[in-house]
């Protein structure tokens, strides 16, 4: 029996977890945690760890995304 990974925005939460922004960028949740979370870390995000799921606060992305592209 395969896992079946649900992804989804938890609702009214301004945490989302690993999955999904794994599913967000399109890569998966091992390369997301690996690669993407030491650079959100150097741009000063908060980075919350329960578990073996790995939340970054929503504001925090995009707002470290724009920082990335120089808006």
């Amino acid at each position: 029996m395969s896992e079946q990974k649900q992804v989804y925005p938890i609702p009214g939460s301004e945490w989302q977890s690993d999955l999904y922004w794994a599913s967000v960028m399109g890569v998966s949740a091992e390369t997301f945690r690996e690669k993407h979370i030491p650079q959100l870390r150097e741009f000063g995000l908060e980075v919350m760890t329960f578990g073996n799921r790995t939340f970054v606060r929503i504001v925090d992305f995009f707002a470290a995304v724009e920082k990335k592209n120089g808006k």
